[in-house]
This record gives C-alpha cells, structure tokens and sequence, in this order.
C-alpha cells in the first residue's frame, strides 16, 4: 500500500468525479429532467397572477434620487479629502494602524517579573530627574483633515478629543 502512488490516484478518483458529476451530459439532463420542475420565462410572463417589478419607477423615486445624490457627494468629498491630503503633506500621508499588528507580538513570558520603581537608587543605582526648563516635548500635528470646500486640521478645529496635549508638562 505504501508503494503506490496515493497523490496520483486520489487527483484522477477526483476528476473523474467532478466530470461525472459536472459534464456537459448535465445540460441534457437539465432539459428532460429538471425543466419539469421549474417554469419558462414566457409561462412567467404569461401568467397574469405574476407581476414584474418596475425597477424604472423604484430609481425614479424621489427617495432614490436624495440617497444617490448623497452617496455621490460623500464619494466626491472622499476624492477631495485624499487629494488635499496628499497635496498638503505630500506622498509620504499613510494610515497608521491602531493596533499592534507585528509578526512578533510582544507578550510577556509567565516568568517574567516587575517590581515597583524605586528612585531612591537602593540598588547603587542614582536616577536624575529633569527638571521642566531642561524637558523638551515635541508636538507632532496628525494628518486628519476636517471641513468640506475648505480642509484644516482636525486638531485646529479642537474637536479631536486624540489631539489633546498638555504642552505645559
């Protein structure tokens, strides 16, 4: 058993079942067997029990044209929106994920051990504090434009709740 080749077999066993199942024999039995079952386009329509929907009149509503009128704008603001970024800070403008995506998630191990910090350098350690004049913190503006004809910053427009630093620490 060991010595036949199973991967060759197995793949013909398969064709042959598709074919069997799959041939082009399967129109012929669709037309003498399943054709029974099931009713024509033309006894469709002429069955006055039948009705057909009027697509024309659903797209002619009034409800229709609103949503694709809104549905137009949003994709042409969408188009404004990438364009105005790209322009305003160049071809460099990506997404930043919002979650840790890396191949090597860092998890830390069961064995792994924190203690609390302790700044009075018991351990022959001593640790320097800065004081405030001798901190630097740089802000970094986002890319997330607001606005529709005229686009600024979203941080400019203080909604962005993200946005929000204390410049004083």
């Amino acid at each position: 058993l060991l010595i036949l080749p199973w991967g060759f077999i197995l793949t013909w066993i398969a064709r042959i079942f598709a074919w069997t199942l799959l041939g082009p024999w399967m129109k012929i039995f669709d037309i003498y067997v399943v054709k029974d079952y099931y009713r024509t386009r033309a006894e469709l329509a002429a069955d006055p029990t039948i009705e057909e929907p009027d697509i024309d009149a659903l797209f002619a509503d009034s409800k229709y044209t609103l949503l694709a009128k809104k549905v137009r704008i949003a994709a042409e603001d969408a188009i404004k929106l990438k364009d105005m970024r790209e322009h305003r800070f160049g071809m460099y403008s990506q997404k930043t994920p919002a979650f840790d995506d890396s191949r090597f998630p860092s998890i830390p191990l069961p064995q792994s051990t924190a203690r609390p910090f302790d700044p009075s350098g018991s351990e022959g350690i001593e640790y320097k504090y800065l004081e405030k004049d001798e901190c630097s913190f740089n802000y970094l503006p986002g890319q997330k434009l607001r606005g529709t004809m005229v686009h600024i910053r979203a941080e400019e427009d203080g909604d962005d709740e993200a946005s929000v630093v204390d410049k004083d620490d």
